[in-house]
């Protein structure tokens, strides 16, 4: 008996003996270690198969290439020194059967760019590596005291100040001024670079060029997936969980294990990866209290990153990829610069979204944190934004619904409309025979089809993507601001607005939870940590006091929202959902008898014009075929906001915000 080799599982970092010792572990049906083996694939075999003039309309046409370069021979494969993951660490799900997508995310090099091997290419790398780790500064101390002043929201006035003082003088720095600490950190090892470039907007003229900068989005998504961070948090296979052998009841959770990935996968050449590209936009004010700056930075995810990483804002899983540039158009209407504003907004993302499209297109090799080298398609997954620009993003006037044909006099009905797709749009677009720069007579003949004047829209040639599938419901504002926009509108009006504030302000204090002792009808200014607070004590505090069938859809809708905002929904999750908002819909009328539903000057409205009430309606669908609507929450984009946009602007002269900002970052 040969000696002991003492291998290691990959996935649990158990020790065997040997190699049939560690396949019969790894075997197991119900053990998170059963992975199907790496398979290594020569990418010039791949090469030689590869037409760059190639679409997509064969997706099987590389099974050729895969057959013969795989072989037969990959269960013999040495895997105990690497398994990649490719399913989902959650313990609740993985005491289910998960059925992976075959042939997909098959790995063609196992010597790609990794993130070290990007940061040892820098210029100085071999003086980090042989002399100072912490170059261009001197040691770890003047290291981490750079980074703080760097990353911190003091002024330039400010940094110059504390390092003229005596006591910082002394310490010996290798900067002194803001300009020099600034001349090192930019040798430092370089991010995708920003670029810029002024936005043709002839014939119409603005007060301004309209600057976009922006960075290459697939350098981005390269140092995305390449991060050691996320190493243990990707996906690159789509799956199906089940709750039971018999695989009766889905389970929902990450996107690759939802019906848009899989649909997707299906649509790619064998053994391609999937990438689902997520964005996030929306204004944000520069400055507080002065001046009135706005920046609209758009940023970027994966779609394949688990939710619990995805969702948490000190990962950093969200990268900025542009300033949208905010013009203001010379136009004596003021509808017409709106409709302009869209367009341009289509023409930026048009713009910074054409290296994604050319991969969508034809595809591209990326590595993974640990060099394995995937042939990457990214298709066009979610995007995270309120109403207003959801509908901008679909090409659809106020007052429409940006998912499903129900125009503003159809929000308030109990049924699911059908879908507004891609190619419905496109065609109306192409139906109107108006000139696109005769502006008003354009969006005049747009009307009949409820499009608010975009015809060039971004996505149009996107390939796999279906923006009314990209757009799931957003938490923060379809469920947050719900509440405190109509919800307590209503209770206040059934019941008064004295009554109800002396019902909350006697409420008992609940440590870790606002206490609204002066009530709720006099806030200013509300977070939404106190909307969620509010949504803890509505129902109760209404209950006796206003009619019984308007608590009854107030609870209802209270309990449709607290179940849609599960992390893990399956199948019976989805009938309880569908149900609470049912039930709403049931007891409706008696909000409207109660006259608890108003206008802005106090008028009684007898109508459910509300969009997103309509947008409702696509919570349970939305489940299965992008997950749980709590991973699609602008909390964590909101937050990055202070990161890349109001820290970074802090730090700047007042003057040209976005180029400040860009070099802020570059840094």
């Amino acid at each position: 008996m040969g000696p002991k080799q003492n291998i290691c599982c990959p996935k649990c970092a158990r020790f065997f003996d040997d190699k049939i010792q560690l396949q019969r572990h790894r075997d197991q049906p119900w053990s998170r270690c059963n992975q199907p083996s790496v398979q290594y694939v020569d990418p010039q075999e791949l090469l030689r198969y590869f037409e760059p003039d190639a679409r997509l309309a064969t997706p099987r046409a590389f099974s050729a290439v895969y057959d013969s370069v795989s072989g037969d021979d990959s269960d013999d494969m040495d895997t105990s020194s690497y398994s990649e993951s490719q399913g989902t660490d959650d313990d609740s799900l993985a005491s289910g059967p998960t059925d992976y997508f075959e042939g997909a995310a098959r790995v063609f090099d196992h010597n790609g760019r990794t993130f070290m091997k990007a940061f040892d290419e820098d210029q100085f790398a071999h003086i980090r590596q042989s002399e100072n780790l912490y170059y261009p500064f001197a040691d770890r101390a003047e290291w981490e005291l750079a980074e703080f002043l760097l990353t911190s929201c003091l002024s330039m006035a400010d940094i110059n100040r504390f390092l003229s003082l005596s006591l910082i003088k002394g310490l010996g720095l290798s900067f002194h001024t803001v300009p020099r600490l600034h001349s090192l950190a930019e040798i430092l090892p370089k991010t995708p670079p920003w670029k810029c470039r002024v936005v043709d907007t002839s014939p119409h003229q603005t007060k301004s060029p309209a600057r976009l900068f922006y960075r290459d989005t697939v350098e981005c998504l390269e140092v995305m997936l390449s991060n050691p961070l996320f190493q243990d948090s990707i996906d690159f296979s789509p799956y199906h969980v089940f709750t039971s052998a018999q695989r009766l009841v889905r389970v929902y959770s990450e996107w690759m294990s939802c019906n848009h990935a899989w649909q997707i996968q299906e649509q790619l050449p064998v053994g391609a990866c999937l990438l689902g590209v997520t964005l996030s936009s929306d204004k944000t004010n520069v400055t507080n209290q002065s001046g009135s700056k706005v920046a609209q930075p758009l940023l970027m995810s994966l779609a394949n990153i688990h939710s619990k990483v995805r969702t948490k804002a000190a990962s950093h899983s969200f990268l900025p990829i542009t300033f949208l540039p905010i013009a203001k158009f010379i136009h004596s209407d003021k509808r017409m610069k709106g409709v302009l504003s869209d367009r341009l907004y289509h023409q930026s993302l048009d713009i910074v979204l054409e290296p994604l499209k050319i991969a969508a297109r034809i595809g591209v090799m990326l590595s993974n944190p640990v060099g394995h080298s995937r042939y990457c398609f990214t298709p066009f997954a979610g995007c995270i934004v309120d109403y207003p620009e959801a509908c901008m993003i679909t090409c659809v006037r106020g007052k429409t619904s940006p998912l499903t044909l129900a125009n503003y006099t159809q929000f308030g009905d109990d049924f699911h409309h059908p879908e507004r797709t891609k190619a419905m749009t496109l065609a109306q677009i192409r139906s109107i025979t108006v000139e696109p720069n005769n502006l008003v007579s354009f969006f005049n003949a747009c009307a009949n089809h409820r499009l608010n004047g975009v015809h060039t829209p971004f996505w149009r040639d996107w390939l796999l993507s279906e923006p009314s599938r990209c757009l799931p419901p957003e938490v923060l504002h379809l469920f947050h601001r719900f509440v405190l926009d109509h919800d307590v509108e209503w209770c206040t009006n059934a019941i008064g607005a004295e009554e109800i504030d002396f019902h909350f302000s006697i409420l008992q204090p609940i440590t870790g939870h606002r206490h609204f002792s002066t009530g709720i009808t006099t806030l200013k200014q509300v977070t939404g940590k106190i909307q969620r607070d509010l949504q803890r004590y509505l129902v109760v505090v209404i209950a006796g006091a206003a009619p019984a069938g308007m608590v009854r859809a107030v609870r209802a809708l209270a309990e449709f929202r607290y179940l849609a905002q599960a992390p893990v929904i399956d199948d019976n999750g989805q009938r309880s959902i569908a149900a609470a908002l049912a039930e709403f819909h049931t007891h409706k009328q008696c909000i409207l008898d109660a006259a608890a539903r108003r206008g802005g000057k106090g008028n009684v409205l007898q109508n459910w014009n509300i969009p997103k009430l309509e947008m409702m309606q696509n919570v349970v669908p939305s489940i299965p075929l992008m997950g749980p609507v709590i991973h699609w929450t602008a909390d964590t984009t909101e937050r990055a906001h202070i990161d890349f946009v109001k820290i970074p602007a802090a730090s700047t002269n007042n003057n040209d915000y976005e180029s400040q900002i860009c070099r802020f970052l570059d840094r």
